[in-house]
């Protein structure tokens, strides 16, 4: 009974550690100048080269052309700027989780 039972426990588990790699999305920091001037400070430039502004980017990651990994989700009020090339509109997002990219 009890070997079933532990099989029954980790067939779920399983399952669910195969998913984790899926929620992370590869990113590289840009910074865009600064925010009070003609940029958008630091956003992430994803992968299908759109642009995300995260509003908590930690200053651990405030480095242009650091690569990461992300979690996060997208914020109602989406962000506009002025830069040198015009106006610049991105969603806002909120990070959940943040890592350096290492490969």
């Amino acid at each position: 009974m009890r070997p079933k039972l532990l099989l029954l426990l980790l067939i779920p588990m399983s399952f669910t550690a195969c998913k984790k790699d899926k929620d992370w999305k590869s990113a590289v920091v840009v910074n865009t100048g600064d925010i009070t001037a003609a940029g958008c400070g630091f956003v992430l430039k994803m992968d299908d080269l759109s642009e995300q502004k995260p509003i908590n980017l930690p200053t651990a990651y405030t480095y242009d052309g650091l690569a990461v990994k992300v979690k996060f989700h997208t914020v109602n009020s989406p962000v506009s700027c002025n830069t040198a090339d015009g106006t610049k509109n991105m969603a806002s997002i909120e990070i959940d989780d943040i890592k350096r990219d290492l490969n």
